[in-house]
């Protein structure tokens, strides 16, 4: 059978075969008949070396255990843990401000796994805190018209999450109206969740983020860019 699958691995390499069985003298021995004859004249192309297969120590057993040992919720850093979310929607986002361009990058995740990779290009000024409010109303919108019922928001702004938290108070205008407008988005959803995460594990929001307040003219690949004229906030 791995003769038959693997076949072109078999025409060009030198094949071991670890076995305890002795199937080097029962495929050559001259009394075979039938089958055995058969496989022997489909095997005879092949360059087969028979190694007998010694006992298996107790290291190689422990050896195998350690490296086939898959990491559990223990073993994973907080953010890990905190982005194994299941049965639940996940948007990550970041957006990038610099003196000329300014850009947000987000990232929707499906519970099966399914990615939907979206840049916004703003063509208007704002600041970080601003950028970090559009992207996350506009991931939101985005899973709102998926119909998607379960949403975990990720972002590495401490000012936005603790926003939302009621932790930390909105003294700005500008922001607190941001913050009204996703409080009034998450009604939209059965459950919604905020969290912050690190950078490091931000990273391909980040590149997304810079990726749309670059110079570039084009995009490729599975990624969907827009641009955004006004605020969220100034839309009804």
């Amino acid at each position: 059978m791995a003769s038959r699958k693997l076949r072109h691995y078999f025409q060009s390499q030198t094949i071991q075969v670890v076995t305890s069985q002795s199937l080097k003298k029962i495929l050559t021995r001259p009394e075979a008949s039938g089958r055995v004859v058969a496989w022997s004249i489909e095997l005879g192309e092949f360059d087969l070396e028979y190694i007998l297969r010694t006992a298996i120590r107790a290291q190689a057993l422990a050896d195998f255990v350690v490296e086939c040992t898959f990491l559990g919720p223990q073993d994973l850093t907080p953010d890990e843990q905190l982005i194994r979310t299941p049965r639940k929607w996940k948007h990550f986002m970041d957006g990038s401000v610099t003196e000329k361009k300014c850009g947000d990058g987000l990232i929707l995740s499906s519970p099966e796994g399914f990615e939907i990779c979206q840049t916004i290009r703003f063509n208007f000024p704002l600041t970080n805190n601003v950028a970090e409010y559009e992207i996350l109303l506009a991931g939101m919108e985005l899973a709102r018209s998926l119909e998607a019922k379960h949403l975990r928001a990720f972002s590495d702004s401490m000012l936005v999450v603790k926003h939302f938290s009621g932790e930390y108070e909105q003294r700005d205008p500008r922001m607190k109206a941001y913050a009204t407008k996703v409080k009034d988005a998450s009604m939209s959803f059965e459950t919604f969740e905020l969290s912050q995460i690190g950078r490091e594990n931000n990273g391909w929001a980040d590149a997304l983020s810079r990726l749309a307040s670059a110079k570039t003219q084009s995009l490729t690949g599975s990624i969907y860019l827009t641009e955004a004229m006004t605020p969220l906030i100034e839309k009804k």
